[in-house]
């Protein structure tokens, strides 16, 4: 597969999408040698592809979700995306916070929320999940090293300096046999979360609860709520028909298939068994 095999099949898939010049080199890199390919090279070149839409599509306006991507991971937005966004989809509280699940979007693989949780008065201090009370206020401020080695004060004894009677951990938990997962950050007492869970379907109802623990009490609140989401359209998919074998894993690829959504890519490889045992 060359260079020219690339640009064709993303030429076809996608007309839209234009090669840079750091994406033609990414390509170059993968395919530079006219060999059989092996594992490693398959994956190089599966790579560069991706490398190549993500790189030649460009940024997107960011809304919150996203805007929380690029701040932390560093992932871009693909062109069309902002438009397949819900927003706005449920609201939610508590004796100590409110939850606000401001975006969400479904791709009929996985499911994504993006929450703002606020206090819900300012004798309240809100902790994202993985915090406690004896950890120092410097680190979940996202202090530099420095300051947090400067400033000794746990996070109780910030709360107390600031009359804050209870430090509450909050989250937004996905209920049922759900292997979801999430990542936070705390800016000026308020907690921003993004969770998220691999889901199947066309269509998905989403239970759900706010949660809240208090560590002052050693109590905990549970408030259920249900949203339901439509799995919105891929973004791209990109395909390419050739053929070459693998031996040393017993298969012959006859295919590959690299579908582009909101927050994901995936990618599938259609492969026959040539030798059982190896494969």
């Amino acid at each position: 597969m060359t260079e020219r095999d690339l640009q064709r099949v993303l030429t076809q898939s996608v007309q839209d999408v234009h090669l840079s010049d750091a994406a033609r080199r990414r390509i170059r890199l993968a395919t530079k040698e006219e060999r059989t390919m092996n594992g490693k090279k398959l994956i190089g070149i599966v790579l560069a592809l991706v490398l190549a839409l993500t790189a030649s599509v460009g940024i997107a306006a960011e809304l919150g979700m996203f805007d929380y991507l690029s701040r932390k991971f560093g992932q871009d937005v693909l062109p069309g995306a902002n438009n397949l966004i819900r927003e706005d989809m449920a609201s939610g509280e508590n004796d100590y916070a409110t939850y606000h699940i401001k975006q969400a979007v479904y791709d009929g693989k996985s499911v994504s929320l993006f929450t703002e949780i606020r206090p819900k008065d300012e004798h309240t201090l809100l902790l994202n999940e993985g915090w406690d009370m004896d950890m120092p206020y410097a680190a979940l401020a996202e202090a530099t090293e420095e300051a947090v080695l400067a400033d000794s004060r746990s996070i109780a004894e910030y709360a107390a300096e600031n009359g804050m009677t209870h430090i509450v951990e909050v989250s937004v938990n996905l209920l049922g046999d759900v292997g979801w997962s999430g990542s936070s950050e705390w800016h000026s007492n308020v907690v921003t979360l993004l969770t998220s869970a691999p889901m199947e379907g066309d269509t998905v109802q989403l239970p759900l609860e706010y949660f809240a623990y208090d560590y002052t009490t050693d109590t905990a609140q549970r408030v259920k709520d249900e949203i339901a989401l439509k799995a919105v359209k891929p973004l791209w998919t990109v395909s390419s028909q050739e053929t070459f074998d693998l031996p040393e894993f017993g298969i012959r690829v006859d295919g590959v298939t690299i579908t582009g959504t909101v927050l994901q890519s995936y990618w599938t490889l259609d492969y026959t068994v040539t030798d059982l045992e190896k494969a």
